[in-house]
């Protein structure tokens, strides 16, 4: 589902056509609409070779992305390092309920993004902590589920 090197849907198999153009950031708005085919619901997490939250994807898109998940029986689970940019998309949409996110916090420079995922509304806040490059010392968790 819907863009890779930058990614790709993880719920089950990935396609090798889905990274005919290596790692350089392809979108697969074809792919949107699988989920909606799995009667059974699932665990999502979306883009796991990649991040939605990347410059080169348009907001656009990820109002298509984010109507598959408010129309949906799944969970989903965004992960990114570009947190200021989803703290901006979210600023002016509501994040539905069936939808977790969080941050990668690899080192110290990183935890500036804990802060920022705190004070979004969300229904589950994460952190994802590899690849640990460091000891990252005390963390405050309050707020993160």
């Amino acid at each position: 589902m819907l863009c890779q090197s930058e990614c790709t849907i993880a719920a089950g198999r990935t396609r090798r056509v889905k990274y005919i153009n290596g790692f350089n950031l392809t979108l697969h708005p074809k792919y949107l609409l699988e989920p909606r085919r799995w009667r059974t619901p699932k665990l999502i997490f979306v883009c796991s070779m990649s991040d939605l939250f990347h410059d080169g994807v348009p907001f656009d898109f990820i109002d298509r992305v984010m109507d598959v998940v408010k129309s949906s029986v799944h969970t989903f689970q965004f992960l990114t390092k570009r947190v200021e940019r989803m703290g901006e998309y979210f600023a002016s949409r509501p994040i539905p309920k069936n939808l977790w996110v969080g941050v990668t916090v690899e080192n110290n420079l990183a935890k500036k993004r804990i802060d920022i995922l705190r004070n979004l509304n969300a229904p589950i806040r994460f952190l994802s902590c590899e690849p640990l490059l460091e000891d990252l010392g005390e963390i405050d968790l309050t707020s993160i589920h």
